[in-house]
């Protein structure tokens, strides 16, 4: 599994640290320059992983999107998922994978690769919660 941050994205949050605590240390307390710099960290980690939280009612339904222009597989924890055509309950159309009436069970880090390049493109950890529980 992928880290959360690699080592471009460590170097760049390094980077934003470094101009945070050399340009805004002159305007903002300390307290307030170590929250800051936590909540930059996190968030760069988050966008630069790309990798998008979704979290779901049992019996929901979910769509997660796949930006490109060749055909794409989906990925369910590494598994090829097998989906077949139209009217079940999951189902893989152009570049875009549409689960019906959520499950517990399909609580899942869903990916999507490129076809033709074998590169992921698309990074979605999907937690299907208990009705009521939410």
């Amino acid at each position: 599994m992928e880290k959360l941050c690699g080592a471009r994205s460590q170097v760049f949050v390094l980077f934003m640290t470094f101009l945070i605590v050399n340009v805004a240390s002159t305007y903002l307390s300390h307290c307030c320059l170590v929250v800051c710099m936590f909540t930059v960290m996190t968030c760069l980690c988050s966008v630069v992983a790309g990798q998008v939280q979704l979290v779901r009612q049992e019996g929901q339904d979910v769509n997660m999107s796949c930006p490109s222009n060749s055909p794409v597989e989906w990925r369910c924890t590494g598994k090829l998922l097998k989906i077949f055509g139209d009217g079940v309950r999951v189902i893989a159309k152009q570049n875009y994978l549409f689960i019906k009436n959520l499950s517990v069970s399909d609580t899942c880090l869903y990916r999507c690769y490129s076809r033709s390049e074998a590169t992921l493109i698309a990074d979605y950890n999907l937690t299907v919660k208990v009705k009521g529980n939410f």
